[in-house]
């Protein structure tokens, strides 16, 4: 009788024994799972920086009238506060060629006109719009220089040179391969007048109605 008795607070023991040990050894496998996952998340984050940059990049474009070739604008917004504008002309089964490349302060931009393409698609032309004034510039799509001097043209710099007493309104696109359509202002009181700015001759001709 005695050893019976004995024989089962024995395996009570043993049975509570074995419940410690289960625990324990779980406890322990818990611990190097919850220190392993540590371990690998340290690796992580010293491989992914903890802060993303930011840049990203916008793209458009602009067909010409036939459809054979493509202005494209890619603009980048930069951490520092600054776009940067990049644009390209390409043909079919040609490669993009960079043809103006400027830097902004935020605020400022520069777009794809409407009328942009010549009709011949032999000239393109952009507008930047600042928080004084606007600056239109005339290219050659091929990317070429425009003269033996200069990259491009820019209208409003060169129509305050010769007609100072008037001002840009806007610049509506091309009346003619190489003629754009410049309609202006006078600085003080008087009547609005448009011009044909004729690219080949860098001239301004007036015209005798303003096309608004």
């Amino acid at each position: 009788m005695m050893e019976t008795r004995y024989n089962i607070a024995l395996t009570k023991r043993h049975k509570f024994e074995m419940v410690v040990i289960i625990i324990l050894a779980t406890t322990l496998g818990l611990f190097g799972l919850i220190q392993k996952d540590k371990k690998v998340n340290e690796r992580v984050s010293a491989v992914v920086p903890t802060v993303m940059p930011t840049d990203t990049v916008e793209s458009s474009a602009m067909e010409s009238p036939d459809g054979s070739k493509i202005l494209t604008l890619k603009k980048q917004l930069t951490t520092k506060n600054r776009q940067k504008y990049s644009f390209y002309t390409s043909s079919t089964g040609d490669g993009e060629r960079l043809i103006f490349y400027k830097e902004l302060e935020k605020g400022g931009y520069i777009s794809i006109p409407y009328n942009a393409w010549s009709p011949d698609n032999k000239y393109v032309f952009l507008k930047e719009t600042t928080s004084t004034f606007n600056n239109y510039y005339v290219f050659l799509s091929s990317g070429n220089p425009i003269s033996d001097n200069a990259q491009y043209v820019n209208i409003q710099e060169l129509f305050s040179q010769k007609l100072p007493d008037y001002k840009i309104v806007d610049v509506t696109g091309w009346a003619d391969p190489a003629l754009i359509i410049v309609n202006t202002q006078p600085n003080e009181g008087g009547q609005n007048i448009s011009y044909w700015y004729d690219v080949t001759g860098q001239s301004f001709i007036r015209l005798g109605t303003y096309f608004d």
